[in-house]
């Protein structure tokens, strides 16, 4: 099946398991990173992964969009 990868690099190891899941309206991927900061930024891709955004959700977790073009499956998300 085909299918996209999206790998993130971290300055750091997260204290915990991120936490992945799908968004309709528009189709979108959103991953929790906890125990993580970040500045507000955002970046084009290309092909199915139209866009990425990350934010601070909240004071204890960064939160990171994947805009599709397409609907696609999550099938996982983990930390080396």
């Amino acid at each position: 099946a085909e299918g996209a990868t999206v790998r993130l690099a971290l300055s750091e190891p997260l204290p915990g398991p991120p936490r992945a899941f799908a968004l309709e309206g528009p189709m979108r991927w959103a991953i929790d990173l906890p125990g993580a900061s970040s500045v507000r930024r955002e970046v084009g891709g290309g092909g199915d992964l139209k866009s990425a955004r990350v934010a601070q959700f909240d004071g204890e977790t960064v939160r990171i969009v994947v805009e599709l073009a397409r609907p696609m499956q999550l099938v996982q998300a983990f930390q080396d």
